[in-house]
């Protein structure tokens, strides 16, 4: 007869498990502390961010606000008929000028509603606005 040999089975029964690895706290923690910073600073450039849009948007509103005031008392000066049907060159030149310096878009209008200057027509107010 054959003598089989038969090795023993590894795993549990063998003993040979593998060592466990040893939870580390202190790696834990540091894990923990840098996505703790991450976040932080997450919602700290998206506030920031935010303040700066804020700022930027209100000053670009200033320097409308202030570039129709001068407009406003150019034309005061000027004592601009209300029957004006065309702009002077040197009128269109200055609201041209106006227009882009400050970045926005600048309509003179009648008090009967009829645009006398327009600088540009936004997209939005293309299909509501006639044009003739």
């Amino acid at each position: 007869m054959s003598q089989e040999h038969k090795e023993p089975a590894k795993g549990k029964a063998s003993g040979q498990d593998k060592p466990k690895k040893k939870r580390n706290p202190l790696r834990n923690y540091n894990i923990l502390m840098a996505v703790t910073i991450l976040v932080a600073f997450l919602i700290l450039a998206f506030a920031y961010s935010n303040i700066i849009y804020e700022t930027i948007t209100n000053e670009h509103v200033a320097i409308m606000q202030r570039t129709s005031d001068h407009i406003l008392e150019n034309f005061k000066e000027k004592s601009v008929p209300a029957t004006l049907n065309e702009l002077g060159d040197e009128d269109e030149r200055y609201l041209k000028l106006a227009a882009d310096t400050s970045g926005a878009v600048i309509w003179l209008v009648k008090p009967d509603g009829e645009l006398v200057f327009v600088s540009d027509i936004p997209k939005a107010a293309l299909p509501s606005v006639r044009i003739q």
